[in-house]
């Protein structure tokens, strides 16, 4: 058997119907039918930075290049990056970033030293803004 036979409509993995893996998403998808697959892609990808805010994330770091930013802005700006490429690539995804190990704690079960800076949503150029804003309390 070759990789063609994968997808031959009646080739030795063909089924009593004689389908086999004609469907190349089929074979793909664990045996998905075609509504599954439809279905799947228009699901939306969802991220949730969890980025960790202890104290030794906001020390310069040596490593980090020209003006040694923390580990914090560089993270930060990572993100924000990535808003920034979902915006312009796919703007239904969803994107949310949790700080764990700060002082102030914001959250909707009220968990000591966990801040959801930006809830789990679809960015837009407002968020970004905002995220931004946020940025210079981490400078």
């Amino acid at each position: 058997m070759d990789f063609e036979d994968l997808f031959d409509e009646g080739g030795e993995n063909a089924g009593e119907d004689g389908a086999g893996y004609g469907n190349s998403a089929e074979m793909f998808m664990f045996g998905m039918d075609d509504k599954e697959v439809q279905e799947m892609k228009q699901n939306r990808d969802s991220v949730v930075f969890l980025i960790d805010c202890h104290k030794s994330m906001h020390e310069k770091n040596p490593h980090n290049g020209e003006g040694h930013p923390s580990n914090i802005e560089q993270i930060i700006k990572a993100c924000l990056s990535f808003m920034k490429t979902k915006v312009i690539t796919s703007d239904n995804d969803k994107i949310g970033i949790v700080l764990y190990g700060c002082r102030e704690s914001a959250n909707s079960l009220s968990f000591q030293h966990i801040n959801v800076m930006q809830k789990l949503d679809s960015p837009d150029a407002a968020a970004i803004k905002n995220l931004e804003k946020k940025i210079t309390t981490f400078t």
